[in-house]
C-alpha cells in the first residue's frame, strides 16, 4: 500500500485518494436520494402520523449527511498526516473508526425505521 512504502508512490497515493473520494460521493448521493424519496412520500402520505415520522427520519438523514462531512474531514487529516509522515497519523484511524461505527449504527436504525414506514 502507498502509506507503507519507502519511497512512497505518489501514483498510489493519488489512486487511494481518488477511490476514497469516489466512495464519499456515492455515499453522499445515496443519502441525498433517500432524503428526496422521503420528502416525496411526505407529500403523498395518507396519514399525518406517517408524515411526522417521515419528517423525523428526514431530519436524521440530515444528521447523517453532517456525520459524513465530519468523517471526510478526519479522513483528509489522516491522509495528509500519513503522506507527510506526521506523528499524529497513528491516532486518526481510531477517530475514523469511531465515526464510522456511529454512522453504521445510525444507518441501521434509520433503515429499520424506513422499513417500518414502508
Amino acid at each position: 500500500m502507498a502509506l507503507g512504502e519507502d519511497p512512497r508512490s505518489e501514483a498510489k497515493f493519488a489512486e487511494l485518494h481518488r477511490r476514497a473520494a469516489a466512495v464519499a460521493v456515492d455515499s453522499d448521493a445515496g443519502i441525498a436520494e433517500t432524503r428526496r424519496l422521503i420528502n416525496r412520500q411526505i407529500t403523498n402520505a395518507f396519514s399525518l402520523d406517517d408524515d411526522i415520522a417521515r419528517g423525523r427520519l428526514d431530519t436524521r438523514m440530515g444528521f447523517l449527511q453532517e456525520e459524513r462531512k465530519k468523517y471526510e474531514l478526519v479522513f483528509a487529516k489522516l491522509f495528509d498526516a500519513a503522506r507527510n509522515r506526521e506523528p499524529n497519523a497513528a491516532s486518526l484511524p481510531d477517530e475514523l473508526e469511531n465515526i464510522r461505527d456511529d454512522f453504521d449504527q445510525r444507518i441501521a436504525e434509520d433503515q429499520a425505521e424506513m422499513r417500518r414506514l414502508s
